[in-house]
């Protein structure tokens, strides 16, 4: 019987858990949303920040080759 209510008991605090995900993911997206509303131009840059530090991390030579020629761009640009 003991080992039943552990059981359910854990059962319930991982329920709590996935809820508590659930909302923070809700959160975050509202977040995302609500800056690309206001501030677009921001919100972009960080989306193609994280998603060229993903590709750095899965693809490293295709993402340095990516992030230098937008290094480049950016020099080449200002001159």
């Amino acid at each position: 019987m003991r080992l039943i209510g552990a059981f359910l008991t854990l059962c319930v605090a991982l329920a709590v858990l996935k809820a508590a995900a659930t909302v923070v993911a809700l959160v975050v997206v509202a977040a995302v949303i609500l800056s690309a509303i206001t501030r677009p131009m921001e919100t972009a840059g960080c989306l193609l920040l994280f998603a060229l530090l993903g590709a750095i991390g899965q693809y490293p030579m295709a993402g340095l080759l990516v992030a230098g020629g937008l290094a480049a761009l950016g020099v080449g640009r200002r001159t």
